[in-house]
Parts: structure tokens; C-alpha cells; sequence
């Protein structure tokens, strides 16, 4: 029929992004826990609410890539270096565009969120405003990791340094968007 062909051409063109069912058996492969999946489900709820406000803005975005590669971005969660693994994993699989994304959310390969992918900073964002699978600002976020993490002076340069980066990514989309991220990435929550 006119609909089963107009089915298959979409997917065709989105053939690269992992479809629901797909990352459901990626998560099984990779024995991603429960707390992961609600919190790249989390990710992937406001990875798509930026990504909605970029589009809206005039920006280029694929949304369903972001929010697939939100989705997965933890699949290798506990093991060295994880965010390459996750990418590792997703290229072996055929997902290159998501393993790039994945394989670099933690902290951008640490290049400067100039140097990175609408999409990748998309991701990159999203991850730093949801701890657990609950939404808290850049704030929150960075002195809940100063305090678990600077009683070393190297430990809290480091979180420092990454804070400075995601702010700076967030400066970046705001003047796309033209309005503060968290208001975007609360609403998304209803908070």
C-alpha cells in the first residue's frame, strides 16, 4: 500500500538512528541496569526538548538521533572510559552517527564545546542537567560533584574545568534559542 512503502522509505531515511525496539535490545545485550535506562530516558526527554527549541530557532536538528543516542549514551556505564566503549559498542552495531555522539558525552574528548556538533552538545547538555533520572540545574549539579568528589585539589580542578565547559555549551545554545536552556529543560520536566 501507499502507507506500508511511505513506511519503508522512512525508515530507509532514518535507517541510522536505533529505533525504539533496537534500543531496547541494546539495552539487553549490554545488561544496561534499570537506573541507567530511566536515566537515558530522562536524558533523552530533555535532549529532545533542546533539541525542539534549536529547531524552532531556525536550527538544523535531528531529533531523533539526539534523543536515540540520549537514550543509549550510558550503555557502558561501569567500565573504563565509558563513553568510548558506549561509542564502540553503537559503531559495531551500525550506529556511527550515535556512537560519535555517545562516545564523546562525558566530557566532549575534551575539546571545547566550539569544536563539537550541535547534536553532540545537545547530548552533552542533557546528561549534566539529570542526575539519576531526576532534572537539576548546572549549579546543582557541579556542587553535588565538588562535594562528593574536591576534597582533592586535582579532583576539584577537574570538576571545575568541566563545569566551565558545560556552561559554555549552554551559553552557545541560548543564543541560538535566545532564551536561558533551563527554562527549556525545566518546562520539559513541568517544574
Amino acid at each position: 500500500t501507499p502507507q506500508d512503502y511511505e513506511a519503508v522509505i522512512n525508515r530507509f531515511n532514518n535507517y541510522y538512528i536505533p529505533t525504539a525496539e533496537e534500543c531496547e535490545a541494546i539495552f539487553e545485550i549490554t545488561g544496561t541496569s534499570r537506573d541507567r535506562i530511566s536515566h537515558g530516558r530522562a536524558t533523552s526527554r530533555v535532549s529532545g526538548a533542546i533539541g525542539q527549541a534549536l529547531r524552532e530557532a531556525g536550527q538544523e536538528v535531528d531529533i531523533g538521533l539526539i534523543m536515540a543516542s540520549a537514550l543509549l549514551h550510558d550503555i557502558a556505564k561501569g567500565k573504563p572510559r565509558h563513553d568510548e566503549a558506549g561509542g564502540e559498542i553503537l559503531r559495531g552495531m551500525g550506529f556511527d552517527l550515535a556512537a560519535d555522539i555517545v562516545g564523546v558525552h562525558t566530557d566532549l574528548a575534551g575539546k571545547l564545546p566550539d569544536d563539537v556538533p550541535l547534536s553532540t552538545k545537545i547530548v552533552y547538555l542533557a546528561d549534566k542537567y539529570v542526575r539519576g533520572d531526576t532534572v537539576v540545574d548546572l549549579e546543582t549539579r557541579y556542587q553535588i560533584s565538588r562535594e562528593q568528589y574536591g576534597k582533592d585539589p586535582d579532583i576539584e580542578k577537574h570538576v571545575l574545568l568541566r563545569k566551565e565547559r558545560a556552561l559554555r555549551a549552554r551559553q552557545e545554545i541560548e543564543s541560538l534559542i535566545g532564551t536561558p536552556l533551563e527554562r527549556i529543560v525545566f518546562a520539559e520536566t513541568g517544574n
